[in-house]
């Protein structure tokens, strides 16, 4: 019993969280709304598929493939994408953005309504350089711990050793 009502509460929940994922698509789909609530959330480049644009709803932007991802800032002005001062030509088609820069054309296809980005670069570089410290002052101190065992063995020993031997003259 217990069981089944577990899996029903799952059921229920799984169900429930489907609801604003098909809202969400459905929203971005309509022409009422401006381009910049059709920009906002994530972006998958279709060439090699790990370079993504974020688009937030603060005007911050965030480009590049995981790892390397480098800010800026965006804004339309007259169904225009201007991305840190340059003027981009853009169209959307079904769930894909279209951007002509420079003579070249990038297809985008909606990836997530997520705003979040992933971490750059420097953040891996952080974490990595707070891991090695911690892994030396962890291998530091299990060093220091054997040579203060060992001193002290030591003189333990030596300790016990000048216990046995009589003074001069008393023996």
């Amino acid at each position: 019993m217990k069981k089944l009502i577990l899996a029903g509460f799952i059921a229920i929940i799984l169900l429930a969280s489907l609801t604003p994922a098909a809202n969400a698509t459905e929203w971005r789909n309509d022409p009422q709304f401006s381009l910049e609530q059709h920009l906002i959330g994530t972006w998958r480049w279709v060439s090699p598929g790990n370079y993504t644009i974020v688009f937030r709803e603060d005007g911050v932007m965030i480009s590049g493939m995981p790892g390397l991802r480098i800010p800026g800032n965006w804004m339309v002005v007259d169904n225009r994408l201007i991305v840190d001062g340059e003027d981009l030509n853009i169209r959307i088609v079904d769930d894909s953005i279209i951007l002509d820069r420079l003579g070249s054309t990038f297809i985008y296809e909606w990836y997530s309504d997520s705003t979040e980005g992933e971490a750059s670069l420097r953040t891996f570089m952080i974490i990595g350089i707070v891991a090695i410290v911690f892994v030396l002052a962890f291998v530091v101190g299990i060093i220091v711990l054997i040579v203060v065992l060992v001193i002290r063995r030591g003189k333990k020993r030596e300790g016990s050793h000048f216990d046995n031997i009589t003074p001069p003259g008393q023996g």
